[in-house]
């Protein structure tokens, strides 16, 4: 069962692997990078709400232009999967620095 189809005319397919290869990897290094200049848990929340909202901004146009479509997908799905995709990176990013933050460089004591 495909739930996503995708055109195969040329400059929709380009769009679409912008989308999915450009733009929600920089979106989230974007969201990664405001994140860390937040100091309290609203505007935390507030950085968060405003990602996934431009995302489902961007998705919706490229469903409004046709050039992908859902069966039997709803934007509400779309919305868990990108603040899941968004709480991993901010994961991700609190593993990475609590393993690597106490490494020091050869040579400085």
């Amino acid at each position: 069962m495909k739930l996503i189809v995708i055109f195969q005319k040329i400059p929709e397919y380009l769009t679409f692997l912008l989308y999915r290869s450009l733009i929600v990897p920089f979106e989230v290094l974007f969201f990664l990078s405001l994140l860390l200049s937040c100091r309290s848990p609203f505007s935390k929340a507030f950085v968060c709400s405003g990602h996934v909202i431009l995302l489902l901004l961007l998705e919706s146009l490229l469903v409004h232009y046709k050039i992908i479509t859902y069966v039997n997908w709803y934007l509400s799905y779309s919305a868990i999967c990108y603040l899941i995709l968004l709480v991993i990176a901010h994961l991700s990013l609190a593993w990475n620095r609590h393993t690597f933050g106490r490494e020091q460089v050869w040579g400085s004591q």
